[in-house]
């Protein structure tokens, strides 16, 4: 969580800043940039997972669309306390949605490079192949 609070997470936009010529598009969504607060806390992703964990029953939903920054609703979190839930799964919560969320952006980056690296590869052995076949 460090990594969280000085910054340091590898979004395409920490990225960018370091100097990788790379698209910016939030692999979650394709609707936006990918930063730091659009993938843990605006994307339609990640808004998902907040609603559905901060319901408490179908008629309370806590509202986290006044904090824009996850700075913010790290910062607040203690005091956006529900009784109706127990204090120590509460107060690891935000942390619990974090990591999750970073594991799967990281599992689909990984899994489009892994399609991306499938498609070059077959598109070379087609191609070796009617080469091939031209030469009979």
């Amino acid at each position: 969580m460090w990594t969280l609070n000085w910054n340091r997470i590898l979004t395409v936009d920490q990225l960018q800043r370091r100097g990788l010529v790379i698209p910016n598009r939030c692999c979650m969504c394709n609707s936006a940039n990918e930063t730091i607060d659009h993938l843990f806390l605006q994307c339609n992703f990640a808004r998902f997972i907040w609603g559905e964990l901060t319901t408490i029953h179908s008629g309370v939903r806590y509202d986290l669309q006044n904090w824009i920054t996850l700075n913010d609703l790290l910062l607040n979190w203690p005091s956006f306390n529900s009784k109706d839930i127990a204090a120590e799964i509460w107060g690891r919560l935000p942390y619990a949605v974090i990591w999750c969320i970073w594991r799967s952006r990281n599992r689909v980056t990984t899994e489009k490079d892994k399609v991306l690296q499938a498609v070059k590869a077959t598109s070379w052995a087609w191609l070796n192949m009617s080469k091939s076949a031209m030469e009979l």
